[in-house]
């Protein structure tokens, strides 16, 4: 069993700070240094910090006008989500996401991910954040 209070502390947890530190480089513009970090991110143990980190990327990719790779991005990350229907926490926040980005690329979306993106109300601060940062 995992000991919560090491997640702050334990380094098989490093990504906590990782992605935090993504996000600081992607706040100030320095996309290089977030994309090194986030494709590290993409693919660890915790379902979240992935999906965030793959959100992330999708918009450090729209924002550097490579609208191929984000296409690409958001396509293997529906995909993802798919799979991971079953996890609650913020997986309807990145589909709502997800969603938002697969419009403004006239990506073809699943009507159930339609769906839900259409019911969340409330989405969670990171993802606010960057709907909030792409539509600048």
């Amino acid at each position: 069993k995992i000991n919560p209070k090491k997640y702050f502390t334990d380094a098989e947890f490093m990504y906590f700070f990782n992605f935090l530190e993504a996000v600081e480089f992607y706040k100030s513009e320095d996309f290089k240094s977030a994309k090194r970090i986030l494709s590290n991110l993409s693919f660890v143990n915790n379902p979240y910090i992935a999906s965030w980190s793959r959100c992330l990327e999708v918009a450090v990719n729209y924002r550097q006008g490579d609208m191929d790779l984000t296409e690409s991005l958001i396509n293997k990350e529906l995909k993802r989500l798919a799979m991971h229907s079953n996890r609650i926490f913020t997986i309807n926040s990145s589909i709502v996401f997800m969603v938002k980005m697969a419009k403004a690329l006239n990506v073809k979306v699943s009507k159930n991910f339609q769906e839900i993106s259409l019911k969340t109300i409330k989405i969670s601060p990171i993802h606010q954040f960057m709907i909030n940062s792409i539509k600048n």
